[in-house]
C-alpha cells in the first residue's frame, strides 16, 4: 500500500503533527520533500515528527527474496522429508512398534517436523539458494 498520512494531536494546547509517507521506491526526492514539509511546520511553530516507510514492491525484490516456483518447492520438500522419514522410521521402529498406529505416527511426525523446520530445510535452502532463485 502506498500513501501518506498526516495526523494531528492536540495535547496541553500544543498541536502535534505526524507525517508518514509510504512509498514503493525510496528516492532522495521523496526524503527531501518530507524534510521540507517538516521544516515548514517547524517554522510555523508546530511540533511534529516525520517518518518515511519504504516498502519493496515485487519488481524491486532481488531474486533471493522471491518465492521459488511450485515444482522446486515440492522437490525441496521431498528431498527434506523422505530420507528423514525413512531414517526416523527405522530408528524408532523398535520403540513405537507396540503403540497404537495414530500415536506412533504422531511421534514420527512430531520429530520429523521439528528436524525439518530447525535443521534440514534451512540447510537445504542455504545450499540450493541459487538454484531456487532461478
Amino acid at each position: 500500500m502506498e500513501g501518506a498520512n498526516i495526523r494531528e494531536c492536540k495535547a496541553d494546547g500544543v498541536h502535534h503533527f505526524t507525517f508518514e509517507l509510504i512509498v514503493r521506491r525510496q528516492s532522495v526526492d521523496v526524503t527531501n520533500r518530507l524534510g521540507e514539509l517538516a521544516r515548514n511546520f517547524q517554522a510555523s511553530g508546530y511540533r511534529h515528527s516525520a517518518k518515511l516507510q519504504y516498502i519493496k514492491a515485487d519488481a524491486d525484490m532481488d531474486t533471493s527474496q522471491r518465492q521459488p516456483i511450485f515444482w522446486k518447492r515440492w522437490l525441496l520438500s521431498m528431498i527434506a522429508v523422505y530420507p528423514a522419514l525413512v531414517v526416523l522410521f527405522y530408528l524408532l521402529r523398535s520403540m513405537i512398534s507396540g503403540l497404537p498406529t495414530p500415536v506412533s505416527l504422531f511421534i514420527v511426525a512430531f520429530l520429523l517436523t521439528g528436524l525439518n523446520v530447525r535443521y534440514i530445510l534451512p540447510f537445504l535452502n542455504k545450499r540450493l539458494k541459487s538454484w531456487l532463485g532461478r
